[in-house]
Formats: C-alpha cells, structure tokens, sequence
C-alpha cells in the first residue's frame, strides 16, 4: 500500500486497511507498509476479520541493510503508532 524508501518521510493518520476481495497467495506475502532506509509513523486500524482478506505482514523494515517484519497476528487492529527511522 505505502513504500517509503531513500530518505523519505511518510506520516499516515488515521488510514484504514479494508480488503474488498481475497488476496492471492503472492499478494499475501507482500506488506501493507514498507519503510527502508526512511521515516515513517503510521496510525491505522486493520478491520480485515478473514484472513484470506489481509496482509501476512503489517510493516516490512530495512535499516543499515537489515530487515524486520511485523506480522499481522503480532498486532493489535487498532495500531496507536508506529514510528520507524533511519
């Protein structure tokens, strides 16, 4: 849904992940929210209640060449913030 890459900044306040139809196995294993090398604060509610109609992976993290997931199941659906930096 969001990349943020380079140096970028990104600031998402009060989105809304809403699947309208399932998503196919590749789909799947791509994240809602990439930041690599950036800034990002994300402030959003997941309301996908199937599995079939969400995201494996909430935000995918690349810093200094290493990379960190957070997986759907390891979050709330409402996500107060989340802040990720360079």
């Amino acid at each position: 849904m969001i990349e943020t890459l380079n140096g970028g900044k990104t600031e998402l306040l009060g989105g809304t992940i809403l699947a309208a139809q399932e998503f196919s196995a590749e789909d799947k294993l791509k994240p809602a929210f990439i930041n690599n090398n950036s800034t990002m604060s994300l402030v959003y509610r997941d309301l996908s209640h199937n599995p079939a109609l969400n995201y494996d992976i909430q935000v995918e993290e690349t810093r200094n060449g290493e990379t960190r997931r957070i997986l759907t199941d390891q979050i709330p659906q409402q996500v107060a913030l989340f802040t990720g930096s360079k």
